[in-house]
């Protein structure tokens, strides 16, 4: 038998889709709506497919916190609720994040940021967001829109017209500024001797 026809072909790995049950998926949308004052509709649906592009182990480790986020428990040694997250009143469900954020338990402090940041980065990822905002995006895709941006000029010239309100300049800068001088009778290693070492 020839050894192509034993070589198996390598099997994808299964894509796994994120599906959260309505407990985690009510937790996850009272954070949200805490984190983020008026959240546009679509943004809880749009965090579940981010979390949907993790690693298999990286979904399960996100739906664990927030099973054990949204617990009754957690609340109760949180806040002194026995009420799951997305029941409490809202001044206790932020008392909750805020506890979770500042917590000397560096596991609650990890899954505070893992909300809080997945919620925030998608959330300003949306263009809905940049216009709201006024954030127009990089400048290289598109045209200039106010008279302070424009092109940098690469070669070290400047063009009369390139002046305007843009603080450019030819002048070389250095990254790092020369040390100050030490005072005296400071000795440093580079002019420490061994032979100066009473033994």
């Amino acid at each position: 038998m020839p050894i192509l026809e034993t070589i198996q072909p390598v099997q994808a790995a299964p894509t796994s889709r994120l599906v959260l049950r309505a407990d985690e998926r009510r937790t996850l949308n009272a954070a949200v709506q805490r984190i983020v004052i008026d959240a546009p509709p679509d943004l809880l649906a749009r965090i579940e497919s981010r979390i949907a592009t993790l690693a298999p182990h990286k979904i399960e480790e996100v739906i664990s916190g927030l099973r054990l986020f949204g617990s009754a428990a957690a609340a109760f040694v949180s806040v002194r609720r026995l009420t799951p997250f997305h029941a409490l009143a809202t001044a206790d469900q932020d008392r909750m994040l805020t506890a979770w954020g500042e917590s000397a338990l560096p596991q609650a402090r990890t899954l505070f940021q893992l909300v809080r940041r997945l919620t925030l980065a998608t959330h300003y990822a949306d263009a809905r967001t940049h216009a709201a905002i006024g954030y127009r995006g990089p400048l290289h895709p598109r045209d200039v829109a106010v008279a302070w941006e424009g092109p940098a000029l690469l070669d070290g010239t400047i063009d009369a017209d390139e002046r305007g309100p843009v603080a450019r300049t030819t002048t070389e800068w250095t990254r790092h500024p020369a040390p100050r001088p030490l005072p005296d009778g400071v000795v440093t290693a580079a002019t420490f001797r061994v032979a100066s070492v009473i033994t």
